[in-house]
């Protein structure tokens, strides 16, 4: 924020939370922490699963579907911008349960979908109609970020971390364990 030219007030220099000199500010919390009294334009999820035992857990799922309910949404003002940025671990994650309620909604979210995989595949997940879905500008077979990551090192990280985990950590699209 800094560097772009912002402004801090010198009372307010926390990594954690800080405020500007023109009222503004960031709060920086972790999920399913409260946010009592605090309102969002914009409001980041970022990686709310810790890990993929975490994502495993039917109790942290639910916890982190209940924080955001109760504490995350209640927070937005009406003209917030929301984004979630997470590692794919399980199909019924934040993202997951996200998209398959958008179905549901009487008032769905439309959310804008951006979901850029190590290599992109000629069959993309489907989203709901809802949903603004950015293209992938990629060939099928193309990696992300050819420069650092290429083909043969990705296909090298595919053997070594196997198809569940190459699926979800790389591609997004998690899959059951039992492989269904």
């Amino acid at each position: 924020y800094q560097d772009a030219g912002g402004v801090i007030r010198r009372d307010s220099s926390s990594v954690k939370r800080w405020q500007t000199v023109r009222g503004g500010g960031m709060l920086a919390a972790g999920v399913r922490v409260g946010l009592t009294g605090r309102g969002y334009l914009l409001g980041i999820i970022d990686d709310p699963v810790r890990d993929q035992q975490d994502a495993q857990s039917p109790t942290v799922r639910e916890s982190i579907k209940a924080w955001y309910r109760s504490v995350w949404t209640t927070r937005q003002t009406p003209t917030a911008a929301m984004v979630i940025v997470q590692t794919r671990w399980h199909e019924e994650d934040l993202a997951g349960w996200l998209l398959a309620e958008e179905v549901q909604r009487q008032y769905p979210e439309r959310w804008t979908v951006l979901s850029m995989p190590a290599i992109s595949e000629a069959d993309a997940p489907k989203f709901p109609s809802s949903c603004t879905v950015v293209s992938d500008w990629r060939e099928p077979g193309e990696a992300l970020c050819p420069e650092h990551f290429g083909k043969e090192w990705l296909a090298a990280k595919q053997e070594e971390v196997g198809s569940y985990d190459w699926a979800s950590l790389y591609q997004q699209r998690p899959a059951p364990l039992e492989g269904g």
